[in-house]
C-alpha cells in the first residue's frame, strides 16, 4: 500500500494522537501544527528548468521562514513532534476569510516568460495566512503552455500551475475554477496579490488573462 490510500490514514492517525494529547485543538491547529513540524524530506529535490526558466522550484523558502514544495508540501509528518507540540500548543486565534475578491480592470496579453500576463488583487483585511484559493481564465486554448504563479505581497512565488501537463486543449480557452496554494503561511495577507501567467512556447502572444478571483483564510 502507498500513496493517499497509505498518507490519508496515517495522517488521521497522527491527528487522532494530537487530539487524545489536547482536545481543545481545532481543525487548523491540527493542520498547522503538522505544517510546522512536519521534515524536509528530499532536500536536494531539483528545480525543473526549461530553457533556463525555472518552472517548478523543488523547495522553496517563504517570506515567513516555511520551507514548501510543490511535490511534499511542508515534508514528512513527523508524528513525535506533532504531539509534543500539541500537548502545550494554544489554539489560534479565530479563523478568519476575505471571502472572495474579484479582479475589475482590463485584461493582460499572455507573452512569454519575458512578458507575463499580469492581474492584481488589493486584500486590505489583515491577518496571518493559512492558505489562499483562486479562480482564472484565459483565452488561451492550450493550457499545458502556461506557466501559472501567484506572487504574495511579501514576495514569496508560488507556482500554482506548471507547463507541460496533460491538460487538454481549451476550445474555449482556459477556465481553472478553483485551486489553492498552502505556500503562504504566516505571511501578512494585506497587500497586492498578483496572478502571473506565461506562454512557455511563445515569445509574443495574443491570448488575454481576462479573470482573476482569489481568497484568503488564515487567522
Amino acid at each position: 500500500m502507498n500513496g493517499t490510500s497509505a498518507a490519508s490514514p496515517t495522517v488521521a492517525g497522527v491527528a487522532a494522537l494530537m487530539l487524545g494529547a489536547n482536545p481543545q485543538l481545532t481543525l487548523h491547529d491540527v493542520k498547522y501544527i503538522l505544517a510546522t513540524t512536519a521534515t524536509q524530506v528530499d532536500p536536494a529535490q531539483p528545480k525543473a528548468v526549461y530553457n533556463g526558466t525555472v518552472i517548478d522550484p523543488g523547495w522553496a523558502t517563504s517570506a515567513a521562514g516555511h520551507r514548501f514544495s510543490n511535490w511534499y508540501g511542508f515534508g514528512l509528518v513527523d508524528a513525535a513532534a506533532a504531539v509534543e507540540r500539541a500537548m502545550h500548543f494554544t489554539s489560534l486565534p479565530a479563523q478568519r476569510d476575505t471571502s472572495w475578491k474579484v479582479y475589475e480592470g482590463n485584461s493582460s496579453t499572455i507573452g512569454g516568460v519575458a512578458a507575463p500576463a499580469r492581474l492584481s488583487l488589493n486584500i486590505t483585511q489583515s491577518f496571518k495566512v493559512e492558505g489562499v484559493q483562486l479562480y482564472f481564465s484565459a483565452t488561451h486554448k492550450d493550457p499545458s503552455h502556461l506557466r501559472v504563479v501567484l506572487v504574495s505581497p511579501s514576495g514569496t512565488r508560488s507556482t500554482v500551475m506548471t507547463p507541460f501537463s496533460t491538460l487538454d486543449q481549451a476550445p474555449d480557452g482556459t477556465v481553472v475554477w478553483l485551486t489553492s496554494s498552502n505556500a503562504f503561511l504566516d505571511e501578512p495577507s494585506a497587500g497586492r496579490w498578483t496572478l502571473e501567467v506565461d506562454d512557455m512556447l511563445a515569445d509574443k502572444g495574443k491570448e488575454q488573462l481576462e479573470e482573476f478571483e482569489m481568497r484568503v483564510v488564515g487567522h
